[in-house]
């Protein structure tokens, strides 16, 4: 590797806080380096990024010239001009049998800037999994070749992840991130360089968040209700117990009993007997905190004991990194008041690469 080079890298990683990784002599892992380092700077900059629910690192840097990212747009896109097929007409190729049925059941058609890869994908399901077809182009003829080495097509691994291609400065790549609005508050970015013929290793970098919490900002309009005179009361005391049971999911409850007294520790456990609540598998981790299976806690407000149920917001298979709590007055049957606290990935922790 070039001394330039060596020194640019090393540069970044000081600059993004970050230890050096043992194959620093990886020109992908260098164009690593330099993503995480220019995010970090987005991140942490006297403006940052906008909103509760922000985006996720990729459409940041994509979003900022200053990083050097690009996204490469669709070449042929179904529903517009031109389509997979006509495409592949306009450009005169010649197409194997296995080319041509994937571009007939495609939606798009990418190709690596400068290059002669291209992809023929469609996305399916709820699980938004890539189903795509790579190929080559040389001298009129479109001729079918491996996948990306961050592309991989099993054991879920196309499932829920952005794919594109691009470019970070003057190196075309291969994109693959994943950024969801679950509790667990991480985000990954795969980068493969094309080096001319074919795609190098990919590095993989691994961006750690600090949950932040809201309590009248969430992902989606979640169901909630209210049937006391202090609701306001009661949503600043529900905010404070997420933060609380986020950071400490164990302990939250042994915690908020030590404080009652013994008259109200014996409601307390006479009310969450009644409930009939079925505990989590493992209590010491919040992501398994879930509207069918919640933590209890009791919650003191204004000289009023509650049970708490608190658990990650869900849609059928899918958990959400907001919290849904509901409160009992007594016998744990019908909530007083069921709130939504929003939580979403904050400011910006530790960041992995390799």
């Amino acid at each position: 590797m070039p001394r330039s080079t060596l020194i640019f890298a090393l540069a970044a990683w000081t600059a993004a806080g970050l230890a050096c990784p043992a194959s620093a002599d990886s020109a992908s892992t260098d164009l690593c380096a330099s993503l995480a380092a220019s995010y970090k700077t987005l991140m942490t900059g006297p403006a940052g990024p906008k909103g509760f629910y922000r985006e996720s690192p990729l459409a940041l840097l994509a979003a900022k010239p200053s990083s050097g990212v690009s996204i490469a747009p669709h070449v042929a896109e179904v529903g517009k001009h031109p389509s997979p097929q006509q495409w592949a007409q306009q450009q005169k190729l010649s197409l194997t049998p296995q080319v041509k049925q994937a571009l007939d059941k495609s939606d798009f058609v990418d190709q690596v800037p400068g290059g002669n890869y291209y992809a023929a994908s469609r996305v399916e399901g709820t699980l938004s999994c890539y189903a795509s077809s790579f190929f080559t182009v040389a001298d009129g003829a479109a001729t079918d070749t491996r996948e990306p080495p961050n592309w991989s097509q099993e054991d879920g691994d196309s499932c829920g992840t952005y794919r594109v291609f691009g470019k970070v400065g003057a190196a075309p790549v291969a994109f693959d991130e994943s950024y969801d609005y679950s509790g667990l508050l991480v985000s990954t970015l795969s980068v493969s360089r094309w080096a001319g013929d074919r795609f190098a290793p990919a590095c993989n970098i691994t961006f750690h968040y600090v949950p932040r919490f809201a309590a009248d900002q969430q992902f989606n309009p979640w169901q909630e209700s209210c049937t006391a005179k202090n609701c306001g009361t009661l949503r600043q005391a529900a905010l404070a117990l997420t933060e609380e049971l986020q950071a400490d999911p164990s302990g939250t409850e042994a915690e908020r009993l030590g404080k009652l007294t013994d008259q109200q520790r014996a409601a307390y456990q006479a009310m969450k007997a009644g409930a009939n609540v079925k505990p989590p598998e493992k209590p010491d981790d919040p992501l398994d905190f879930s509207e069918s299976t919640p933590a209890t806690v009791p919650l003191l407000v204004d000289g009023q004991l509650y049970l708490a149920e608190i658990g990650h917001q869900t849609i059928g298979w899918r958990s959400y990194s907001d919290w849904d709590v509901k409160l009992f007055a007594s016998d744990g049957k019908t909530p007083v008041a069921r709130i939504a606290i929003g939580m979403t990935k904050g400011p910006l922790g530790n960041v992995d690469i390799n």
